[in-house]
């Protein structure tokens, strides 16, 4: 899943107090927690360093630490700083292993707020994805309010592709991004909660 630069607030016309995300928040199985400078490094080891995580990432390939490290800064920590909301690291609980970032952001130079995903291959396999990516769609639409989510995934990454299909992510375009054919998802408040709620209002049992 895709991780780009973070745009400034000013260029999307929102108001900081109308998007406003919880720095730290839990699921069955997860921690997710804004990052700080001291998590950089370890981050950086796990996804940036990777041959595997990197094939589906811009670049394509792992990248040096401090090249590494100035842009999981960028992306973990100045855009929640910017924004007020962002990517949080994902920590298991079990192990209180950081395993990679799941959250939400701006779309480079765009209104857009997508879901994005990255997490070890040690990780991969385990429903973690599913799990941290479902909590960040239901924050967006929940506490932010949002109306519509986004999402982009190299068109050869099957696994990330199953995970957006999952969160009930319809195609909606391919692109051209950084160099790869990135396939486009969206999903819009209505249509989370017509598939968590149903047509009554009430989460099915």
């Amino acid at each position: 899943m895709r991780l780009a630069d973070a745009t400034p607030l000013s260029q999307h016309g929102n108001d900081e107090s109308t998007l406003q995300m919880r720095e730290s928040t839990e699921t069955q199985r997860l921690t997710l927690r804004r990052a700080t400078e001291a998590d950089l490094e370890c981050y950086c080891e796990r996804i940036y360093a990777d041959a595997d995580v990197m094939r589906m990432l811009p670049g394509g390939q792992p990248i040096p630490l401090e090249q590494a490290r100035a842009r999981a800064r960028a992306n973990l920590i100045e855009h929640w700083e910017t924004q007020a909301f962002g990517p949080w690291l994902v920590v298991t609980k079990q192990s209180g292993r950081t395993i990679g970032h799941c959250g939400l952001r701006y779309w480079p130079q765009s209104a857009d707020v997508e879901v994005l995903f990255a997490l070890e291959p040690r990780a991969w396999g385990r429903g973690y994805a599913t799990e941290a990516a479902s909590h960040a769609v239901a924050v967006g639409f929940e506490d932010l309010s949002l109306e519509r989510l986004i999402a982009g995934a190299h068109a050869a990454n099957a696994r990330s592709i199953a995970v957006l299909s999952k969160l009930g992510m319809r195609r909606w375009e391919e692109r051209d991004f950084h160099g790869f054919h990135v396939t486009m998802f969206e999903l819009s408040r209505t249509q989370w909660q017509a598939r968590e709620h149903g047509p009554s209002g009430t989460k099915p049992h």
